[in-house]
């Protein structure tokens, strides 16, 4: 519970207090009501509490779990991980020379704490790392350059990657806050959402983008269509050149550079108020208004989750 929850659970608590006093000196119900402000139902329950209970019985407790508490991890250990995770290679925590992924990172806590964490919960575990990215059609949406690319070329890559039954695979680099400090990454994620990734010590090295795809067919073994992005027409060619890639691989220019999500708790910080509600003005003509909006009588938009968002995204690409 927060801070702020648990001291409206105090103030109510002391007014369930004073109106079960005021029944006791005589009062009648509209006038506990109009001193303390609750409803009559509210006055006779804390009033039957105090006669079955005692004055402890009239405190309501509050519900739920406290925040941070029943997860696997406790809050140091899960910051433990997260430094893991964004600076050390698998190999140095014992475990295969590959990439970081999600099943990894469930063994490594398996090895660590001994306990097994839930699918749900390690996803929201990463997205606290932040380990949560964009789709590629809503990076396209705010780059016209990336959206021009996405709609003229992106179909005929993908149509090459469907003969060759491979899979599409957006790589690039990333720059992630945590632990108060700022990580560079090398991450692979499919349109899909699967995601693999390892940390990054020099960043836009050759040697590195080498590092990352010999590890990165440790990963994934099938048939990969990567889009690189951070490596311009003539190092992607040198790359392709120095590295035997495995047979059906191909690397791509992609201009879009992945894009971390806020965080959860970073979002529920920078959450704008609702507008204060004032006099209504006139409508006025706009471009934004000529376009069609949903109203109460017909279908609603529907809501997508982040990866039913990747998966409708590469279902949409594949039929193109």
């Amino acid at each position: 519970m927060s801070e702020a929850s648990a001291d409206k659970l105090q103030q109510l608590n002391a007014r369930r207090r004073r109106a079960v006093e005021l029944r006791l000196a005589g009062k009648t119900l509209p006038q506990i009501q109009a001193e303390v402000g609750l409803s009559p139902p509210t006055v006779i329950g804390a009033y039957r509490a105090f006669l079955s209970r005692g004055w402890d019985g009239i405190a309501l407790r509050s519900r739920g779990r406290a925040v941070g508490t029943g997860r696997t991890l406790s809050a140091d250990e899960e910051s433990a991980l997260q430094r893991t995770l964004l600076t050390d290679l698998p190999e140095s925590c014992g475990l295969a020379a590959s990439l970081w992924t999600n099943e990894l990172v469930q063994t490594l806590i398996g090895q660590r704490h001994g306990v097994q964490m839930h699918a749900r919960a390690l996803t929201r575990c990463l997205q606290r790392t932040g380990l949560d990215f964009m789709p590629l059609a809503e990076v396209a949406a705010l780059q016209a350059a990336v959206g021009d690319w996405r709609q003229l070329e992106l179909p005929q890559i993908t149509r090459q990657a469907q003969r060759q039954h491979a899979t599409l695979v957006w790589c690039g680099q990333a720059t992630l806050t945590a632990c108060g400090e700022r990580r560079r990454l090398l991450v692979a994620q499919t349109l899909r959402g699967s995601l693999a990734w390892m940390p990054l010590a020099q960043p836009y090295a050759l040697a590195s983008y080498r590092d990352f795809l010999v590890r990165l067919t440790r990963t994934w073994p099938g048939t990969l269509h990567l889009l690189l992005h951070g490596l311009t027409a003539e190092p992607l060619s040198r790359l392709s050149q120095n590295l035997p890639l495995p047979a059906g691989w191909a690397l791509h220019p992609c201009p879009a550079a992945l894009r971390p999500l806020p965080s959860p708790s970073t979002t529920a910080q920078r959450s704008p108020p609702p507008p204060a509600a004032g006099p209504r003005s006139a409508p006025t003509t706009s471009p934004s208004s000529l376009t069609p909006r949903f109203s109460g009588k017909g279908p609603q938009p529907m809501k997508l989750t982040h990866l039913q968002r990747l998966e409708a995204e590469s279902i949409h690409i594949m039929r193109e």
